[in-house]
């Protein structure tokens, strides 16, 4: 935590991973600058890295049109892993400051992020509260490691029961909450330090989008590091800004490939089919009020639910 006391803030990279990003980069890149620039204590070397992840949009030209950014191109699109990896690589600071290309960084959030983990020689990682800039979802901003547990404390809200709730640690953080040292942040804002990201070859590529920001924190914990949560820091986040109407299913598509990596073809069924329950009877309750929200939640249930399904099929064909 943090003390009276002032650290040493050193250097820093942001790194901006863009694709089909062009509407928003822009802004993106305003709030980047503006923030690094008012922070009180930021670091006296500064470098903004955007990678043109393949974009079939003007996100280069964006991104070379602003002073002081550096443009890397990749020459196909290797995802989101992947483009954070050609980022990091490209730079050579103490610290990386991944942002989303739909991400807005509220003032002062990355000096207040810098003092946090200046501050806290066990931190390898930490993030800002994320917020929704319209109030149409909750943003996630941290969690716990996806598990049985973890998924019913989540889904089936169990983790709210009093007594029994403390056993079902939350899958996804609770605004408000008090807890500072969860399992996984966000990749949505994800500072890091360089030592502890190269020591562990930073994002694992074979995830294509989504969780890889779950799979990078269990595996820093995992080389004995510790994951840090500053709420007091904010950056708001429009989900899917640059994704599609499919992004539910595409995101839980990948939960249920973590979790079958994790821990087989049995358990992960049983936590996709209660993921899907939990999630298609939230759909039903805010199908009056909140149709957007409810129509993702079903578009979320229906996969989770299909995914084991289609699992099983593809396992019975090939026998």
């Amino acid at each position: 935590m943090i003390d009276g006391s002032s650290p040493e803030i050193e250097s820093l990279d942001v790194v901006v991973v863009a694709y089909r990003s062009a509407a928003l980069l822009g802004d993106c890149l305003d709030a980047i600058v503006s923030d690094l620039r008012g922070g009180t204590g930021a670091p006296a070397q500064t470098g903004v890295i955007v990678v043109d992840n393949a974009s079939p949009d003007d996100s280069a030209r964006v991104a070379e049109g602003r002073d002081g950014v550096q443009v890397v191109v990749s020459p196909s699109n290797l995802g989101f892993g992947g483009g954070c990896n050609l980022g990091a690589a490209a730079g050579n600071a103490d610290y990386i400051f991944f942002v989303n290309p739909d991400a807005r960084l509220e003032a002062g959030c990355t000096s207040r992020l810098m003092r946090e983990l200046a501050s806290e020689p066990s931190l390898a990682a930490v993030g800002p509260a994320v917020l929704d800039p319209a109030k149409g979802y909750r943003a996630v901003s941290a969690g716990f490691e996806p598990s049985l547990r973890s998924i019913i404390g989540h889904y089936l809200l169990v983790g709210r029961v009093p007594l029994i709730g403390r056993w079902f640690a939350p899958l996804q953080l609770p605004r408000g909450t008090a807890e500072r040292r969860p399992d996984w942040i966000t990749g949505a804002a994800l500072l890091v330090r360089r030592t502890a990201f190269e020591s562990i070859a930073g994002f694992d590529e074979s995830i294509f989008m989504y969780m890889e920001d779950v799979d990078l924190c269990r595996r820093l914990r995992e080389s004995g590091w510790e994951i840090g949560y500053v709420p007091e820091a904010v950056v708001y986040h429009q989900l899917g800004g640059t994704q599609g109407a499919d992004q539910p299913a595409r995101w839980m598509r990948s939960f249920y490939a973590y979790l079958r990596r994790r821990h087989g073809a049995l358990y992960t069924a049983c936590c996709s089919q209660l993921a899907g329950l939990g999630l298609g009877l939230r759909a039903a309750a805010y199908a009056p009020s909140r149709p957007k929200l409810a129509r993702r939640l079903g578009r979320a249930a229906g996969e989770a639910i299909l995914l084991p399904i289609e699992a099983l099929h593809r396992a019975t064909g090939d026998a």
